[in-house]
């Protein structure tokens, strides 16, 4: 057996054959599965006589699903206000496999709130999946609803959790050289996100004296454990605020290091000696 048109790419037919057993009383039965969305036909022949055909009325095969999955990232299990949320949307077969060739149209909504496109027409480029990217503009639990436009097709991604976060630099006292600053992020009640290990951002310094003496790391800053450690250097004396930056709309919390002024405890001892008099 095989599909009519034969030019039709990436279409898989089962069975390919039907065995002389399988006929009863000059009939067989046959469940047929297709991978393809559209409307074909099947030619069957006889494999010894290939002048023996038939061709069956058109069928039409058509989506059996959508599935939105959210990818969660990394090792959080919510998103932070303005991070890209990868939304996943499948067009699915019988067997929860994506249809190649499927060309229609699916829509998307969600709560106000989470800035999502609101249609789309799958390409071939598609395959059947394609990755839509949502962001949060405050926080909240948000879900993403699909459908085709005839309401036929629907699905609900899992709930989307969007928390606000802040970066938070902490306060430090060093002599003049080389300090560790410690940032973390943490949530509104001031509790470290200890499941961050993904995170970059950037940072700078604002010298008390502007003449560019403090050197900073080069490069982006990692998070591990909702904390990175960077070394800050600097030539003099004088208060350097740290100033964090992230792509994401992330609260600061600027610290500073004071150089040079304190012990590197921040506690000095002061000595007092009586002289008798002569």
């Amino acid at each position: 057996m095989a599909v009519a048109p034969l030019d039709i790419s990436q279409g898989i037919l089962a069975p390919v054959e039907i065995l002389g057993a399988d006929f009863q009383d000059g009939v067989a039965i046959s469940q047929i599965s297709y991978n393809l969305y559209g409307t074909i036909a099947i030619r069957a022949e006889d494999s010894k006589d290939t002048t023996r055909q038939g061709l069956s009325p058109e069928i039409t095969f058509l989506p059996k699903s959508l599935s939105a999955q959210v990818e969660l990232p990394g090792t959080r299990d919510f998103f932070y206000i303005g991070e890209p949320i990868g939304l996943v949307v499948k067009v699915n077969d019988e067997v929860e496999n994506p249809i190649p060739n499927y060309p229609g149209i699916i829509e998307l909504s969600s709560a106000a709130g989470l800035a999502l496109l609101g249609e789309y027409a799958y390409t071939r480029e598609d395959a059947g999946r394609h990755q839509f990217l949502a962001t949060a503009l405050k926080a909240g639990e948000y879900s993403v609803s699909v459908q085709t436009p005839d309401g036929f097709l629907k699905a609900e991604s899992q709930p989307i959790v969007v928390k606000n976060a802040f970066l938070q630099v902490i306060d430090t006292v060093s002599p003049v050289g080389t300090a560790e600053v410690i940032i973390k992020i943490v949530d509104e009640s001031g509790n470290v996100i200890h499941s961050e290990n993904n995170l970059t951002i950037g940072v700078q310094a604002v010298e008390e004296v502007d003449d560019k003496s403090a050197v900073l790391p080069s490069g982006p800053i990692q998070f591990t454990d909702g904390k990175a450690i960077i070394r800050v250097a600097d030539t003099q004396a004088e208060v350097v605020t740290i100033v964090p930056s992230s792509s994401y709309k992330l609260q600061v919390k600027k610290g500073t290091v004071t150089f040079g002024r304190v012990g590197k405890s921040g506690v000095s001892t002061l000595m007092w000696r009586e002289l008798k008099g002569k």
